[in-house]
């Protein structure tokens, strides 16, 4: 018995050709979107690194200044009044003194120094200063950045030294006590941050062997 096959119709060969186009369609679509949404995350993802790498380094870099902020002016040291180029005084827009801790020495020497408030454009730029080099720490915006300097009676001044003898107690000590010539303290204050800085130096004048032989031994 011969049985005839059945071919499959002109219809129904275009119609599965037809869907499978369709299919094919949609595959694309979905791809597309999804790569879209890949690209977008990955973008995303980079952005924010690179954020997060700026703000770190930049957060170093702050703490990095701060540091040596700190570092040049624990060493001021008082000076001998025969050199009044040396000896520490300063106002809002800066000061300067003698450090043995300063920022261009690999090892302790005394150093003169000086950090003064410049204004650059529209900025104040923080410089510090020595004989032999000179160079920007940070730039502060507007001009509303200023120093002050802590005194015995726990008073910021606008000014070292001060007009008046401060207080270091209860009692009427500075009828009998001069003017130290260093402050306790050194305080910048800006737009953004306070930086603040200790003096760890005692009163006394740094040794020199002519006082020795000036003093007869």
């Amino acid at each position: 018995m011969h049985i005839k096959k059945k071919l499959p119709s002109r219809t129904n060969f275009e119609s599965e050709r037809g869907f499978s186009f369709i299919e094919m369609i949609v595959a694309l679509a979905i791809s597309s979107i999804v790569i879209l949404v890949f690209f977008q995350s990955v973008q995303g993802w980079m952005r924010l690194s690179s954020r997060t790498y700026n703000a770190t380094e930049s957060a170093i870099r702050h703490t990095l200044k701060i540091s040596q902020f700190q570092q040049s002016i624990s060493g001021l040291t008082a000076s001998w009044k025969e050199r009044p180029e040396e000896v520490f005084h300063g106002d809002p827009s800066g000061f300067m003194g003698l450090t043995r801790t300063g920022l261009s020495n690999s090892v302790p020497i005394l150093t003169q120094f000086e950090y003064r408030l410049e204004h650059i454009g529209g900025d104040q730029a923080l410089q510090y200063k020595t004989k032999k080099t000179q160079w920007v720490m940070e730039k502060f915006p507007g001009d509303s950045s200023a120093f002050s300097y802590l005194g015995a009676d726990l008073v910021w001044r606008p000014s070292w030294p001060p007009a008046e003898t401060p207080e270091p107690g209860p009692f009427n000590d500075a009828a009998f006590l001069a003017t130290p010539q260093l402050p306790l303290a050194i305080r910048l204050t800006t737009p953004k941050a306070v930086w603040v800085a200790t003096i760890a130096s005692t009163p006394g004048l740094p040794f020199r062997e002519q006082d020795l032989r000036d003093s007869g031994e």
